[in-house]
Order: C-alpha cells, then sequence, then structure tokens
C-alpha cells in the first residue's frame, strides 16, 4: 500500500522560519546590550562569566547568555586591539616625523 500526501514544505515550515528569525532577533539585541554593558562598565571584561553575573535581558537560558556574553567579549576585545595597533602606527609616524625634523 503506498500512502501519499500533497502538501508544500513552504507551508509547513512557515511557525518554524518565524521562529528562527525571532530568535535571532533577540540573539542580536541581547548581544548589542552586553556590548553596552561591557563598554559601561557593568559588566567586567573576562573571557567567561558565570550565567549567574551576566543580567537576563530577553533570552533566559543560562548556556546562551554566557554564548551572546562571550561574543560579545570577543568583539570588544577584537577592538581593542585593533585600535591599540593603529594607535602605535600612528604614533611611529609621529615619531619618525620629530627625530626627522629636530
Amino acid at each position: 500500500m503506498i500512502k501519499s500526501s500533497k502538501h508544500i514544505i513552504k507551508d509547513c515550515n512557515g511557525g518554524k522560519l518565524k521562529y528562527l528569525d525571532k530568535v535571532f532577533i533577540d540573539y542580536k539585541s541581547d548581544l548589542i546590550t552586553y556590548i553596552n554593558y561591557l563598554i559601561d562598565g557593568i559588566l567586567p571584561l573576562k573571557i567567561n562569566l558565570s550565567s549567574k553575573e551576566i543580567p537576563t535581558e530577553i533570552i533566559r537560558h543560562s548556556r546562551y547568555k554566557q554564548l551572546i556574553c562571550k561574543q560579545a567579549s570577543e568583539i570588544i576585545r577584537s577592538q581593542i586591539d585593533k585600535c591599540k595597533k593603529k594607535r602605535f602606527n600612528s604614533y611611529k609616524k609621529v615619531y619618525n616625523y620629530m627625530m626627522e625634523h629636530h
């Protein structure tokens, strides 16, 4: 006996796609919030924080909060390193200029 059904997969997965889009929006919102907390000094700039130290915003699951906070601290750390390198190169040019003209 062969059973078949006719349905469109796009219609079946519509609710799942909306839920997934909402998860990404919530993730982005929490990521931006945690970046601001790190910049303002509300959260310490550590590699790993306990989920008890991280304030709950939209996403409440402790493991996801840790992952979001870890990504936020990685973003901040990478920007700090970029700024240090850029600052060093600009001061190196100023130092060379001063050595040549004085």
